[in-house]
């Protein structure tokens, strides 16, 4: 009786969730599987546009942002991995943590930076590895860089981490692609429908998997795949997320919408 009080509730839930996106106009999408999700709710009003970046930011600031990332890359020397976001377990960033301690072992002059605010879940144990790799000089923390140091550092940067699920596309993603560098993130349904199979823009990994982070590390400083995957990444991005592409497509919803 439980299980089926349950059952009568979840689906009166996706009847109401159903019925108020059948009230809309329209529903922007940002990825394949959100579109193929509402699709099979029997909902005709979505629409696959993407999310985007400010290239006419990255267009007007390009000699600035390749001075300060030939500046970077000279004081820092060996390869350099970045991870943008909240330092937390949720974000990923507690396993990349742990999979680098493990992975910079064999690779000693590889450097992480992370840039972004700490979070105050698990704080002692992300600042315990976080002290060890400091004390090492293999991390370097900013907890903010105005953007024109931000793109620096991709720029800069060999890989671009950030395995966490709870994400649709990672504009930081867009932002590593725009500038033909290649990722490592999450496996979660939404990133697997943009990121489909490994070397396409990057690779995804088991975000609870240590020894899977590290292995995906090797396999793109180690063996030659990170520009491939990145020029792979950069033509996705040029074809399906660029300004150009995500603003035509959104004017094409409006007109659509304006016809009926």
């Amino acid at each position: 009786e439980v299980r089926y009080l349950k059952d009568t509730v979840d689906y009166m839930k996706i009847r109401a969730i159903r019925h108020i996106l059948s009230s809309y106009d329209a529903i922007t999408v940002s990825t394949p599987y959100e579109l193929q999700l509402l699709k099979l709710l029997g909902l005709n009003n979505v629409y696959l546009v993407g999310e985007t970046i400010d290239t006419y930011f990255l267009r007007k600031n390009e000699s600035a942002i390749n001075e300060l990332a030939n500046k970077i890359r000279s004081e820092i020397g060996g390869d350099l991995i970045v991870f943008i976001g909240p330092r937390s377990r949720r974000k990923g960033y507690l396993n990349l943590l742990r999979a680098f301690v493990k992975f910079v072992k064999q690779f000693p002059y590889t450097t992480l930076v992370s840039i972004g605010e700490a979070s105050s879940s698990e704080k002692e144990l992300i600042e315990k590895y976080e002290n060890a790799l400091l004390q090492s000089k293999r991390l370097k923390i900013y907890r903010f860089l105005p953007s024109l140091h931000k793109y620096a550092f991709i720029k800069a940067s060999d890989l671009l981490v950030l395995p966490s699920k709870e994400e649709t596309i990672p504009l930081v993603f867009l932002e590593a692609w725009s500038m033909k560098k290649p990722v490592i993130g999450a496996k979660s349904p939404t990133i697997s429908s943009v990121i489909r199979y490994d070397g396409d823009g990057g690779i995804l990994v088991d975000p609870d998997n240590v020894d899977e982070l590290e292995r995906a590390l090797y396999s793109m400083l180690s063996e030659g795949k990170r520009t491939a995957y990145g020029y792979r990444g950069y033509e996705k991005f040029i074809s399906r997320y660029s300004m150009e592409v995500v603003g035509k497509k959104l004017s094409e919803v409006y007109r659509e919408i304006a016809m009926t």
